[in-house]
């Protein structure tokens, strides 16, 4: 499985409506592959990539963790299955309009 597929399927879990109510709880691991989902959903939640990254980096300060920047900026939102998971999400988010 490659690692952007392991992301999507994360995302998947916080979106699935079996995870509700969920917490997501970005710890201080030397990782960071909890931020980096977190900064997943937020794409798939059609926030601006300055913003996604600005609260990446709060979490991640003071190391600048440029590759998952750019895995970040690159992830592709279609691999995620947000119709199947969550219609009511997917109906909110296909009527949005970027200006």
């Amino acid at each position: 499985m490659k690692f952007e597929e392991w992301l999507a399927l994360n995302v998947e879990d916080i979106i699935s409506h079996s995870s509700h109510a969920a917490t997501l709880i970005v710890g201080n691991s030397e990782t960071y592959l909890d931020c980096v989902v977190l900064a997943c959903w937020r794409r798939v939640q059609s926030w601006s990539t300055v913003n996604i990254l600005a609260e990446f980096r709060m979490y991640t300060w003071p190391h600048r963790l440029l590759d998952f920047e750019q895995m970040i900026e690159r992830f592709n939102t279609e691999l995620v299955d947000i119709i199947s998971l969550s219609p009511e999400f997917h109906m909110i988010h296909s009527n949005l309009q970027v200006i």
